[in-house]
Order: structure tokens, then C-alpha cells, then sequence
């Protein structure tokens, strides 16, 4: 299962690439690091993402969350 991330169009970050981008609140994009995009376990099936990784580190040095939809992939 893919999930498409909107993002503004003419940003010159986003990469329509499915889950590798993260939009924040400010309409900006972050990459997701390959642990994140990668959570599809070896019999084909689907896991949520422990909760260690629904955080990511902002350019301000703070952790947000990530949103319901991006927990499950």
C-alpha cells in the first residue's frame, strides 16, 4: 500500500515519491529516513511502526509526531 503526501505546488523539495516526504505544518517537506519508508515486513503483510519512530526531529531541533496516517504503512 503506497500513501501519496500533498504538498504545494512549485516546492522546489517535494519529490513525488510516495511516503518519503513528510509535510509539516508549515507546508515545507522532510524526507523520511529509510527505516521509515521501509516498514513492510518479509510475509507481505503490514505493521504499525513502534512508537520510537512516529517522532521526527524539525529544523528547529524539536520532535514532532507523526499523524495517524503515516503511523500505519
Amino acid at each position: 500500500m503506497q500513501k501519496n503526501i500533498w504538498a504545494p505546488a512549485g516546492d522546489p523539495e517535494t519529490v513525488c515519491d510516495g511516503t518519503r516526504n513528510l509535510p509539516d505544518r508549515r507546508c515545507t517537506n522532510r524526507r523520511l529516513l529509510d527505516g521509515l519508508r521501509r516498514c513492510q515486513n518479509r510475509i507481505e503483510t503490514y505493521r504499525r511502526l513502534p512508537d520510537s519512530l512516529q517522532r521526527y526531529h524539525d529544523r528547529l531541533g524539536t520532535w514532532r509526531r507523526l499523524t495517524d496516517s503515516l503511523q500505519r504503512c
